[in-house]
């Protein structure tokens, strides 16, 4: 009996860990057409937390994934917060500043299409899911491996 409850311990501690966005990990996406192609990991951070709102005098426009593992993992690893953390900083932001927080998007197809559609957009989404899609480029991953301009 010991032994199957310490089987069934570390099998839940295994799936708790196993990131729920396959192995391919977190694309951080731009529009192919557009002035962001050669931010470096400081400025995504920057941006996703509201300090750099133009490059090259285009608006930048940050998108979120769902609410999840990816945009948790995305969050922890890029800006350096948690969800939470996360949501109280863009509370008192707003409030201060009256900047309004990134949008979120609920599916890729969604993310890729207002990328495409927007010179200034930024969005993240799990490299499996990215596809096909035409008028984005990947210019860096969750685990910082960064892409060719």
């Amino acid at each position: 009996m010991k032994a199957l409850k310490a089987i069934f311990i570390l099998l839940a501690a295994f799936l708790v860990s196993a990131p729920a966005f396959g192995a391919g990990g977190i694309a951080v996406i731009v529009n192919n057409a557009g002035p962001l192609g050669g931010l470096t990991e400081s400025d995504i951070k920057d941006i996703y937390l509201g300090n750099i709102r133009f490059v090259e005098g285009v608006k930048i426009t940050a998108l979120h994934y769902k609410e999840g593992p990816v945009k948790d993992a995305f969050l922890k690893a890029m800006v350096g917060k948690d969800s939470f953390k996360y949501r109280q900083y863009w509370t008192k932001k707003t409030f201060q500043d009256g900047t309004p927080s990134p949008v979120t998007k609920t599916s890729p197809a969604d993310i890729a299409s207002a990328v495409t559609g927007n010179r200034g957009a930024i969005a993240y989404l799990p490299e499996s899911e990215l596809g096909d899609a035409t008028g984005v480029r990947v210019i860096t991953k969750l685990d910082g491996r960064q892409q060719a301009p």
